[in-house]
């Protein structure tokens, strides 16, 4: 009941985390936000800043991700714990962005009161129902660590799930990246320190996507098929048709 109540805990982390950073990145309900305040330090100290925040934390995910890692961490913990600690981890990284970004406000554009800024909210909202939808075309629970630890709450061995192509990763193979990029960039208000965050998590999903789907390719022989017909990180013009299994 300890692993099961440990996966609760760091997904409860997680879920907080993540509604959080949508607060932070709509500039609206939580007190800390990415333009939060009007900055009186030079711009280059804050981008150093800001850049080397966001640093730590893409480096950390990835590594914590990178098989090498996970099969040293196997040796002292237990294969059941293993995604959750990471979750809970990287949780805790991102919210040392949150709380230490130091905002640079200057507008590069301004469409609040434009239709046209009406129809980038709407995308905004959409790249967020997008990269939610992923997590849960694929298994959710799973993904952050609760599926682990409540299959071993029960006795249960962890099985992998097996390569499958649900809707959204028919038309691009990282819909949840597609999706937080899409939310990123599709803002009413472009500000200086928005272009940097986004334009940091752009370089960071594409190395980032480029190294998980070197682990896939070796759990998942249908893996390198897969990448040469469906794009990375921006959609097909349709989706790909998948034949149905017999049976």
């Amino acid at each position: 009941m300890f692993v099961f109540a440990y996966g609760v805990g760091a997904y409860v982390a997680f879920v907080l985390t993540a509604l959080y950073t949508v607060g932070f990145l709509e500039n609206s309900v939580v007190s800390r936000t990415i333009d939060h305040a009007v900055v009186t330090e030079r711009w280059f100290d804050a981008l150093l800043s800001n850049t080397i925040l966001v640093g730590f934390f893409a480096l950390q995910h990835t590594l914590m991700g990178r098989r090498v890692f996970r099969d040293a961490w196997a040796r002292t913990l237990p294969e059941s714990l293993e995604r959750s600690t990471r979750v809970l981890v990287s949780s805790l990284f991102l919210t040392q962005v949150l709380l230490r970004w130091r905002p640079i406000p200057t507008e590069l554009w301004s469409l609040e009161l434009n239709p046209l800024g009406l129809l980038l909210e709407v995308l905004s909202i959409a790249g967020w129902a997008i990269a939610i939808s992923g997590t849960f075309q694929i298994d959710h629970l799973a993904l952050f660590g609760l599926g682990q630890t409540y299959a071993h709450s029960r006795g249960e061995e962890w099985e992998p799930a097996r390569f499958e192509l649900p809707y959204l990763y028919r038309w691009v193979r990282h819909p949840i990246y597609f999706g937080l990029l899409v939310a990123l960039w599709c803002a009413p208000v472009m500000t200086v320190g928005r272009v940097l965050l986004a334009g940091l998590v752009t370089l960071w999903f594409r190395i980032l996507a480029r190294l998980e789907e070197e682990d896939l390719a070796r759990e998942h022989r249908e893996y390198r098929a897969y990448q040469a017909r469906v794009p990375m990180l921006f959609p097909r013009t349709r989706p790909l048709r998948v034949k149905r299994r017999a049976g």
